[in-house]
């Protein structure tokens, strides 16, 4: 949330390179009703007090006593293992984009050479769609159990002009 040149409480510098404030918010349904947010300071990280925003949003979607499901979407910012295990205690269905700064791309790519074919979209591209069942939130040593993850892993030998 852009607020340059404002003098408003807990502006700060955003990772956008702006001042503003690094808002945190939980919306329901297609049209997007605001359920809860918060506005926190711009340098915060996304992640810091994410369990707790969650806790406190699952209970007002139990007080809300709604027969629908509820699919939760969460960015790379919020991979972690505490965030991760309030997602499976839960009874929401939940995506959590996985963030790739710690791992080996090397990795991704020769587990989809190894379990799929790869559908070939142009001359010198291939796309590996598919999925990894091992995979411990937190690394190998982490005492979380094993979460299913979707990943689709693009290899280029060539770009588009050849």
């Amino acid at each position: 949330m852009d607020n340059t040149g404002s003098h408003r409480k807990n502006v700060g510098h955003t990772y956008k390179g702006c001042d503003g404030f690094a808002s945190i918010m939980s919306n329901l349904g297609i049209e997007g009703f605001l359920l809860h947010h918060e506005l926190r300071t711009g340098t915060q990280h996304c992640q810091k007090n994410a369990p707790n925003f969650l806790k406190r949003n699952f209970n007002l979607l139990e007080n809300l006593n709604s027969s629908h499901p509820v699919l939760v979407r969460m960015d790379a910012g919020n991979d972690s293992a505490d965030t991760t295990e309030i997602l499976r205690t839960s009874d929401h269905a939940f995506i959590l984009k996985c963030n790739l700064r710690r791992d080996s791309p090397v990795r991704w790519l020769s587990h989809a050479i190894f379990q799929d074919k790869p559908e070939h979209t142009r001359e010198g591209k291939y796309v590996h769609i598919g999925t990894l069942e091992h995979d411990k939130p937190g690394g190998k040593e982490s005492e979380c159990k094993p979460l299913s993850s979707v990943y689709q892993v693009t290899r280029h030998s060539i770009d588009k002009h050849g």
